[in-house]
């Protein structure tokens, strides 16, 4: 079994990294809901999709969302639960260290 990512974070880590992630993936279940509202322009809404299914592809992530992701919508969890979708360009960048 590998360990996991999250295992080398404090307590405090792991709850500011908790209250980060719900903040960004409120933010993006919102933008989700407003642009299927018709409230969010549709290019808009395209570069947000792509930054989220690109950040919840990420190990990390999805090793936070394994735990929380019951607190959000069910479309919203359609839209990230589904690292395979994300583009791989997000991950490539994290490897090569840059931001």
């Amino acid at each position: 079994m590998s360990r996991r990512l999250t295992s080398s974070l404090t307590a405090l880590e792991k709850v500011r990294l908790t209250s980060l992630l719900n903040q960004f993936s409120r933010a993006g279940e919102q933008a989700c809901f407003s642009f299927h509202a018709g409230t969010l322009d549709a290019e808009i809404w395209r570069g947000l999709e792509t930054q989220l299914r690109e950040v919840y592809a990420s190990p990390g992530v999805q090793e936070w969302w394994s735990i929380r992701g019951h607190w959000y919508s069910e479309a919203f969890r359609a839209l990230v639960g589904n690292p395979e979708e994300a583009s791989t360009r997000y991950l490539e960048t994290l490897r090569d260290g840059a931001p």
